[in-house]
């Protein structure tokens, strides 16, 4: 759906199609708002980001919009997430040190990546998936980031204020019980949906893809 369409849609549940009391600006916050506490709740919105290693450049930036890293990978090959303190192992206490090679891990602090060992080859792909915060939408024909089938959930979240913003705080109160309900299914949705192509089972350590830092 649009914004035009849940707008159009939250007027219909509340009766209120023609009234000039809510203004188009007025569905678009609570729009963004709605896909916000989604995405911090739930993480619903993921993304893919594609930058390119620069010979001797260990720092790379995150995403602007992103939540979290989900994956990492440096031409097609997945990095490790390390702390500080595992990188420290890796260069024997000496974090300045400029030595090169294929990266094998990766840091986070303050919204920076970090490669080990720093990049010694230009120009190859280094690919990003994260969780990410939705863009605020300010036209009817705009594409929400959060998937469709959430919309519906949006759509309460907006009769819910549109009720609250009448005084009319017994209808809001019964959309927003839907709205929190819709945030915990959303919750448990997405976690069932990463392991959607496998059975549930305990992974035995000793078969898992080792590195000198432990289980991949």
């Amino acid at each position: 759906m649009t914004p035009a369409g849940i707008e159009a849609a939250a007027r219909r549940k509340y009766n209120a199609v023609s009234d000039n009391f809510y203004e188009d600006v007025f569905f678009y916050d609570l729009i963004y708002e709605a896909e916000t506490l989604l995405a911090e709740e739930a993480e619903v919105i993921e993304k893919v980001y594609s930058t390119v290693s620069v010979v001797s450049q260990r720092e790379y930036e995150w995403p602007t919009n992103a939540i979290a890293i989900r994956r990492l990978e440096y031409d097609g090959n997945k990095l490790k997430l390390i702390t500080f303190r595992q990188d420290d192992a890796q260069t024997i206490s000496n974090a300045a040190t400029t030595q090169t090679g294929t990266p094998d891990f990766y840091s986070l602090w303050n919204r920076t990546i970090y490669l080990r060992p720093i990049p010694g080859t230009a120009a190859l792909t280094i690919k990003i998936y994260s969780y990410d915060m939705p863009s605020l939408q300010s036209t009817p024909t705009g594409v929400l980031d959060t998937p469709v089938h959430y919309h519906k959930d949006i759509v309460n979240f907006c009769v819910a204020f549109l009720a609250a913003k009448n005084q009319d705080m017994k209808t809001a109160e019964l959309y927003l019980a839907l709205w929190d309900r819709a945030v915990i299914k959303a919750k448990k949705w997405q976690r069932k949906r990463v392991t959607a192509d496998q059975f549930w089972m305990v992974q035995n350590v000793d078969t898992l893809p080792q590195t000198c830092l432990g289980v991949t």
